[in-house]
């Protein structure tokens, strides 16, 4: 019984002392993530299997923004033929297509690409506006396209709406409501 109360103690205590130094990781996690996506993993001494990674807060962009060449051996053609891609984090993002598709159609539209292209998840949005500089320094400018603009994600919200990016915020609308695409795909595959 000792032991067990030891062991849960220690675990508990390694997890304030990891949630204390997520607090506490300042601009060498900000540093981290420009390169690398994501701050450092922090191993868990009492299980080393586990591993703690703290979420990035702070200001102004945390990933580096890269353009992608058109015919890049990681896209389809039909991919790069949307125009203006960038590599963010560990995603291609894709061009704008001209026309407006409903939730299930943005859906099925970026799976037609090819490659496991898909409609960004409500997190990755969030990403991307932290790459624009949200919250103090967002520039909608830094990509084509994103100005003006509401962006579905792949997110649901509800039985009836889903969320979508726009002008570094996400929000939840109406499915039915005819809104941009902008499709991802893994930078590695």
């Amino acid at each position: 019984m000792v032991r067990r109360n030891t062991e849960a103690f220690a675990e508990k205590l390694v997890i304030f002392l990891l949630f204390s130094a997520s607090i506490n990781l300042g601009t060498d996690a900000l540093a981290f993530g420009k390169k690398h996506n994501t701050p450092a993993p922090i191993a868990n001494p009492v299980k080393p299997e586990l591993t703690y990674t703290p979420k990035l807060h702070g200001e102004g962009p945390w990933a580096e923004i890269i353009p992608v060449e058109e015919g890049d051996a990681r896209v389809t053609p039909k991919f790069s033929a949307l125009g203006n891609m960038y590599e963010i984090g560990n995603l291609i993002w894709s061009g704008v297509p001209e026309e407006l598709r409903d939730w299930k159609g943005s859906i099925a539209f970026c799976k037609t690409l090819g490659r496991g292209s898909r409609l960004p998840t409500r997190e990755e949005y969030e990403a991307l506006g932290r790459a624009m500089g949200y919250p103090n320094e967002y520039d909608d400018d830094l990509l084509p396209d994103m100005s003006g603009n509401m962006f579905w994600s792949s997110s649901p919200y509800g039985k009836g709406s889903a969320w979508y990016f726009s002008g570094a915020s996400v929000n939840n609308y109406v499915r039915d409501s005819y809104n941009s695409v902008r499709c991802v795909r893994a930078a590695n595959f």
